[in-house]
């Protein structure tokens, strides 16, 4: 599958646990040095890219990799994967002229 950057929008509050490229030894990470919580938020995006696509029980999960190298498996339903160029972030817009990505 060709790897390609997305802006993932979170659909209600959700909390996916991250593997960590660079480990995390600070006190408040009770997950161990190489796993995290991220918390999104109603409506909260992340940028990252589609590392694999799977289809189980229904619903697709995807393992994204964030644009700090962390990786974690996320659930179609929990979050929306914004492909239509009208509803990109200016984030979004700034990170893909930023690092010369075209569509």
């Amino acid at each position: 599958m060709d790897t390609k950057v997305f802006e993932f929008q979170a659909k209600g509050s959700h909390a996916p646990v991250f593997t960590l490229k660079t480990p995390d030894f600070s006190p408040n990470n009770l997950m161990g040095p190489d796993k995290k919580v991220f918390y999104f938020n109603d409506g909260e995006r992340f940028i990252g890219k589609v590392l694999e696509e799977k289809q189980m029980n229904g619903a697709t999960y995807w393992t994204v990799e964030d644009t700090e190298g962390n990786t974690a498996t996320i659930n179609s339903c929990l979050f929306h994967k914004i492909t239509d160029p009208k509803n990109f972030s200016k984030k979004f817009k700034y990170y893909k002229v930023n690092n010369h990505i075209v569509d």
